[in-house]
Order: structure tokens, then C-alpha cells, then sequence
């Protein structure tokens, strides 16, 4: 575009006065030469219409261009200045300000920019060089700033005189947008490094023509040498051409993601990488853009924690195998102490020799109750629980265990009573109740344990009956000293008891509730508990069994018919 104006320039300065062309002839004639020898070749300037001339003096009104040219002697003063065009409207000087003179044009150039233009003019009138371009501050008649922006060329005759000649654009909004492009190019090229993942962008060729800081260090190499490189120049065969597929299956469905494991060097990285497509709006080309996700750390952790999870579990069960191993040790000369003791209690003994038999069998059976409550747990620990699936009726496990314990509400003088659904006195149903019954004795003994005077009441409760399957929910019911509110979150941890109230011995392990919650999750079923400290708490478990259709055999036991229902309808 400059040098079709320079061309314009050569051409109205055709149009100027007769005088000046008598006076200015060879200079003339040589910026015609140049202008039309740059750009037409095998141009014939005597071939050129009427009609083009006006067509150029329209177009450098409303370009607002000012065209000038000027001859310098050897010693590179100029002596001879002609000016077209006028910037007059733009810069808010009078019309004739800029006529045939430089030297005002000169004077509205900001300094610092001042200089700059006369080096260049230096350099051009010196031989150093033969074409400048540039561009500067301009001040207008109303202080305003304006960007200009001007080539000038020169050219040297026989006798050493130099033809300089020039085209001055105003250029501020070019300016102006170059500069806010500028800015946002380096604003979005620190954002982009600034990303802690590695990202790229590609062409559709598989170059690189963009790749951030963190890429960079990931790649050993400078953004400089990465710039055209592609995937075969930076990893092996097999996974650069893995990259390749991925890069085409991008360009045809917009976006591809994916976990790659790689080797840079001799060091082994995971990358979770996700890659979409960019076409550009104006000439359609397209690009692949992806960021990278460091998953290396990640995966090394996740393999220490499975490493530890595994060394864990070993230790739990060689833990629970020594518990196990040792509470069956323990338990066997245990129960002959016991067996002896019992033997020894009905031989003739005095008063005082028959209290020490009683105390060594008291301690006897708590240290066996002990022994196998840890040997309980360790089982439970180590899976080695195992689980029947029988017919049994609840309401005949809720009465032997309240039998059972009975004498112990009866020597604290509670109230020990059962409410049941009828249905589930008759019902019978598939499960474990050995290990039921063992839960049901944990929760009526604990609720004995901590209650000195009201009662202790077990329900149960049918919460869904169906043909084939039945759920409820067993409560036991105490008027004890209740749980505070700051021990409600590990009352089914091992080994942790409640803060009791004064005068209450703490009997056991605290291993009951523990072995209780396990046994219940392990039975498919549900455990939890409320509790008002110096009111009372209320433990309950809930299960969904099947039940033993009429007719099926029940191993050996006695079937039970269905109740007779009477449907009254209207």
C-alpha cells in the first residue's frame, strides 16, 4: 500500500506548476523513475490516461497523505522542497501551514521522535542505507498527540546530488491497535506460562508453533528449538504415533482426552491430557490445542498408600492370627481352672474356703468372657467369621436370652419385659441366630450393666412384611445412666467406654459393642442407638430376611402355619 502511494506521489508531482517542474526537472524525472521502476517494470509513462491522474489526486485528498520530495547537494543540505497533500484537517493547522515547507512539519514532530526521523535522514543523504520507514509523534494544533507514519528513499545522481522523497500517513488507530494487539499478545503469552500444566498448541501438520514454560521444562528443551518440532522428534515410535491418532481424532470430532504413561529421558511420567480444536475464523486453518495434567505424583502416592494399605491389612491379620492363636491357648487351661474349681465347690469346704472357690470362679468365667470377646474380634478382623443360614423364629430368641438374663435384672431389682409382634412369634425366617442371639445378649447385658433402678424392656418390631421377605427392628430399651453427648461418637470403637457417672463399676473391655456393630454389618443388617445422658438409651438393630415359605422343609423343626387373617371389605 506505501509504495502504491509513493507511486501517487510521483504523479501528482507531475501535476505541480509549470515553474516548478522548469526548476526541478531532474528531480522529477528521477522520482518518476523510481516510483514507477518499482513498481512496473516495463512501465510507459507516456501510455498513461487522463483519467488515471484523476483518479490519484481524488484518492490523496481523501487519504489525508502528504507527498514531498527534496534535492540535496554533496554535502547533504537540502536546498529544494516540494510538497502535495495536506494534513491540514487532521491536525487543526491553517491550510497553508505545510505548503512547500518541511521545516513547519518539522516543528510539530515531538523531540525524543524528532531526533530518530534526522538520524534516519542521515543515514539515507550518508549512502548507510537507501529506504526508511518509520513511524512518530506528531503534536496537532490542539496539544492532541498523533501517530504518523512515513518512507522516505533516496536516490544519488552523477554529479553526487541526492533526490530524497517521502509519503507521510497519519497512523494513530494502526498504531493504536498495534500496540493493544501487543499488549494482548504478551498479556496471553504470561498467562500461558504463568499455567502450572504444561500446555501446546499444533497445526495440522503436527508442528508445534506454541508451547508454554512449564512444556518446556517438561521437554529438557527452549521454546525456540520445540517451535516446529512434532511428536516423532520427541518420543519414541509407538508413542509418538499414538499422539498422531489422537492428534486425527481431534481434528475430526473436536476434542480427545486420555491418560498416557511415557518416558522423557530415562525419567517415566503420567500425563492425564486433553486436547480440542481451534479454527481460525478468518483463513479457516485449523489447530490442535492441549493441556496437560500431571498425574505422576499422583500415581507414585497411590501406589505407596496401596503398599501401605497392603502392609496394613498384613499386620491386622497377623494381629487377629496371634489374638486368635493366643486367646485359644489361654481359654483351653482356662476352662479346666474353671472345671477344677467347680469339682473343688463340692467337696466338704468351710465358710471361708468355699468364698475363695466362688471368687476363683467369678474370675474364671469374667476372664473367659474377656478372652472371648477378643477372640471374637480378632475372627471378625481377620473375615474369619462365618455364618449360618437356618430357619429360626425371633420371638423364641427373644425369650431365651430375657430367661437367660433374667436373674441378673432380678438381683438389681429391675423390671426385665418383652414386647414382640405377634407375626414374629410365629414367623419363621432365614438367617444366623447364633449370631443374632449373641447381639441381642450384648445389648440386654450392657443395658443390666449400667441400669440400677426402672427397667429394661426389649421390642420387636415389624417394620415391612412381604410375601417372601420381612424386615424388623429389635430395640432394648433402659432407664440407665444414658451416654453424655461428647462419648456418643466412639461408643462402637474397641476398647473405648463411656464417662460413666460416680459408683459405677466398669466392667468388661468396652469390646461388646464393637463385636456387636460388626456382627450386625456382617449380617447384611443395620445398628445404631439414642441416648439421654442420666434418662436412659435405647439400642437397636434392624435386618430384612427372607422367610421360610409353609411347606418348605425346616430342618427338622416343627412348621408353623400362617396366621388366619380376616379381610373385611367394603
Amino acid at each position: 500500500m506505501m509504495m502504491i502511494y509513493l507511486f501517487i506521489f510521483l504523479i501528482i508531482s507531475n501535476l505541480i506548476n509549470f515553474a516548478q517542474i522548469l526548476l526541478s526537472l531532474s528531480g522529477i524525472l528521477f522520482l518518476a523513475y523510481l516510483g514507477l521502476s518499482l513498481l512496473i517494470p516495463d512501465w510507459k509513462p507516456f501510455k498513461i490516461r487522463k483519467k488515471v491522474y484523476a483518479g490519484l489526486q481524488q484518492l490523496l485528498q481523501s487519504e489525508s497523505l502528504v507527498i514531498w520530495s527534496a534535492e540535496a547537494d554533496a554535502l547533504g543540505i537540502l536546498k529544494k522542497i516540494y510538497v502535495s497533500g495536506s494534513l491540514t484537517q487532521l491536525l487543526g493547522y491553517s491550510p497553508d501551514y505545510f505548503d512547500h515547507s518541511m521545516e513547519n512539519y518539522e516543528k510539530i514532530i515531538v523531540p525524543e521522535d524528532h531526533s530518530y526521523r534526522r538520524l534516519a535522514l542521515t543515514e539515507l543523504l550518508t549512502g548507510e542505507s537507501e529506504r526508511w520507514e518509520g513511524e512518530y509523534r506528531v503534536t496537532a494544533a490542539s496539544g492532541e498527540i498523533h501517530w504518523m507514519r512515513e518512507i522516505i528513499v533516496v536516490r544519488k545522481d552523477d554529479r553526487d546530488n541526492y533526490y530524497l522523497g517521502g509519503i507521510i500517513q497519519p497512523n494513530t488507530s494502526l498504531h493504536n491497535r498495534s500496540q493493544e494487539l501487543s499488549r494482548s499478545e504478551g498479556f496471553l503469552h504470561a498467562v500461558i506460562n504463568a499455567l502450572q500444566h504444561p500446555l501446546f498448541i499444533k497445526n495440522e501438520e503436527g508442528k508445534y508453533i506454541l508451547v508454554n514454560k512449564a512444556f518446556c521444562e517438561l521437554m529438557g528443551k527452549q521454546e525456540e528449538e520445540l517451535k516446529g518440532l512434532s511428536d516423532e522428534n520427541l518420543f519414541d515410535e509407538n508413542q509418538a504415533q499414538r499422539f498422531r491418532q489422537s492428534d486425527e481424532w481431534v481434528l475430526s470430532r473436536k476434542m480427545d482426552l486420555y491418560e498416557v504413561e511415557t518416558k522423557l529421558g530415562d525419567k517415566p511420567v503420567y500425563y492425564y491430557i486433553i486436547k480440542s480444536l481451534y479454527i481460525d475464523p478468518n483463513d479457516k486453518a485449523r489447530y490442535i490445542i492441549g493441556l496437560m495434567t500431571d498425574l505422576t505424583l499422583r500415581r507414585q502416592k497411590d501406589e505407596e498408600l496401596k503398599k501401605a494399605l497392603q502392609r496394613a491389612e498384613e499386620a491386622v491379620r497377623s494381629k487377629s492370627m496371634f489374638l486368635a492363636s493366643m486367646s485359644h491357648e489361654i481359654r483351653t487351661p482356662m476352662n479346666s481352672l474353671l472345671g477344677m474349681a467347680e469339682l473343688l465347690s463340692e467337696t466338704p469346704l468351710n465358710e471361708e474356703q468355699r468364698e475363695a472357690v466362688e471368687v476363683i470362679n467369678q474370675a474364671g468365667i469374667t476372664l473367659l468372657s474377656i478372652i472371648n470377646d477378643i477372640l471374637d474380634l480378632s475372627k471378625l478382623e481377620a473375615g474369619r467369621i462365618k455364618l449360618a443360614s437356618i430357619p429360626f423364629i425371633l420371638g423364641e430368641i427373644v425369650d431365651e436370652v430375657v430367661a437367660m438374663l433374667r436373674f441378673r435384672a432380678n438381683e438389681k431389682g429391675l423390671r426385665l419385659e418383652t414386647k414382640v409382634d405377634e407375626p414374629l412369634q410365629v414367623l419363621q425366617m432365614v438367617g444366623d441366630p447364633d449370631r443374632i442371639r449373641q447381639v441381642l445378649i450384648n445389648l440386654v447385658n450392657n443395658a443390666l450393666k449400667y441400669t440400677t433402678e426402672g427397667y429394661v424392656i426389649v421390642e420387636a418390631q415389624i417394620n415391612d412384611l412381604q410375601t417372601t421377605r420381612i424386615s424388623f427392628t429389635v430395640k432394648v430399651n433402659d432407664t440407665g445412666i444414658g451416654i453424655p453427648e461428647e462419648d456418643k461418637a466412639k461408643v462402637f470403637e474397641a476398647f473405648a467406654q463411656s464417662r460413666l457417672t460416680e459408683g459405677v463399676v466398669q466392667e468388661g473391655t468396652g469390646l461388646g459393642l464393637t463385636i456387636t456393630k460388626n456382627l450386625v454389618e456382617l449380617m447384611g443388617g443395620s445398628i445404631g442407638f439414642e441416648s439421654t445422658e442420666g434418662v436412659g438409651s435405647t439400642f437397636w438393630f434392624s435386618f430384612d430376611l427372607p422367610i421360610l415359605k409353609p411347606g418348605m422343609p425346616a430342618s427338622g423343626k416343627i412348621m408353623v402355619k400362617m396366621p388366619n387373617v380376616l379381610v373385611v371389605e367394603d
